[in-house]
């Protein structure tokens, strides 16, 4: 439903009057100076012809709204238009002048008086139901440009929105793929290992449906469920996975995209155990500061032949959703030194409310 440009908000109302009441002292003091009457008359008139015109006036916003440019062609809009005003403007040149003749049908000099004006009073309303005409096509037009920016804009998220359910529907098949080749190898060789990673996992499987309901999670959300993956990596390699985090109490009620750590951790994981025989030492440490998260993870290798494909799927996809939510290109940075790997991102922290921004 359109709302009334004039009627349906307060602010525009009062701008409505007072520029029609401009127009009714303009037409006191023409009519006060340029005739014999009384001011007591010069008020009576402005009042009743510049009165009818201004209702009218409100009417012809529906006139506009319904001889659409976007919609009828322009001589249809034109047809409508000439024809539309021409019987507003009878409406307010009967009524007008009918009930200014009942008022002062006893003086023939008013009679007289509106005869010889009638001409110049029809012409100023004439004009006026243009400017009227004119400003409710603006606010049509105006009101069509709005409402194509608000489509144009949900458009633009939805796509953001496919695009991230795209990036993060890769996360869970990489890593389902990566850990049941985990507890495939401890099948034979130890089952009962393999069955305590299978209880970590379906326990890991299941804080990760949760979280990827949630674009935003705290980062205590987040790491509870890396401790969950790296457990299901210690119980396959033991003693050769060693693991540090650094993360003080007041970082941990920050946020940043649910699922953005695990690539980071699967990758390091991937090329620093999967890819040599030696231990992996994971270092994670988190700072915050100046609405910024800092997040670093530092990891060795062995095989320097593994770290360009190390650079792969799995932080390009990181590195794409934070372009995706935060607009920005340099908020995940690689540095790759000799057998030593480091992955450093930012994760700002000035969008409103994040955690209340849950997909449906």
């Amino acid at each position: 439903m359109v709302i009334h440009p004039v009627l349906g908000y307060k602010a525009n109302w009062i701008y409505y009057i007072s520029a029609w009441s401009v127009i009714l002292s303009l037409h006191v003091i023409l009519v006060y100076n340029y005739s014999p009457f009384s001011l007591e008359y010069a008020f009576t008139d402005a009042g009743v012809q510049v009165g009818i015109l201004a209702l009218i006036g409100l009417g012809t916003w529906y006139l506009v709204r319904y001889t659409d440019l976007e919609i009828l062609k322009k001589s249809q809009v034109l047809i409508n238009l000439v024809f539309g005003g021409m019987t507003l403007l009878l409406i307010w040149f009967v009524l007008s002048f009918g009930v200014l003749y009942l008022l002062n049908k006893n003086d023939p000099s008013v009679i007289e008086y509106l005869k010889e004006t009638s001409y110049l009073r029809t012409g100023m309303a004439l004009v006026l139901f243009s400017i009227v005409v004119l400003v409710y096509y603006t606010i049509n037009y105006y009101n069509h440009f709005h409402e194509k920016l608000k489509i144009e804009e949900q458009l633009k998220e939805n796509a953001r929105e496919l695009e991230l359910a795209y990036l993060r529907a890769q996360i869970n098949p990489h890593f389902l793929f990566n850990a049941l080749n985990s507890v495939s190898s401890l099948v034979v060789v130890n089952p009962d290992k393999a069955q305590e990673a299978i209880v970590e996992l379906s326990e890991y499987l299941r804080q990760n449906m949760f979280l990827s309901r949630n674009r935003f999670v705290t980062v205590k959300e987040e790491l509870e469920n890396i401790k969950r993956y790296l457990q299901i990596e210690e119980i396959r390699y033991g003693e050769r996975v060693s693991k540090q985090l650094n993360v003080p109490p007041e970082c941990k009620k920050m946020v940043l995209p649910s699922l953005i750590l695990q690539p980071l951790f699967e990758n390091a994981v991937k090329f620093g155990l999967h890819e040599s025989t030696g231990e992996l030492k994971i270092f994670l440490d988190i700072k915050c500061q100046d609405d910024f998260l800092y997040i670093r993870l530092q990891n060795n290798y062995e095989d320097t032949s593994q770290t360009a494909t190390g650079t792969g799927r799995g932080l390009e996809n990181v590195r794409q959703r934070l372009r995706i939510i935060y607009g920005r290109h340099d908020l995940l940075m690689i540095d790759d030194k000799e057998r030593e790997f480091i992955v450093t991102m930012k994760v700002p922290q000035y969008i409103s409310d994040p955690l209340n921004r849950l997909e449906s």
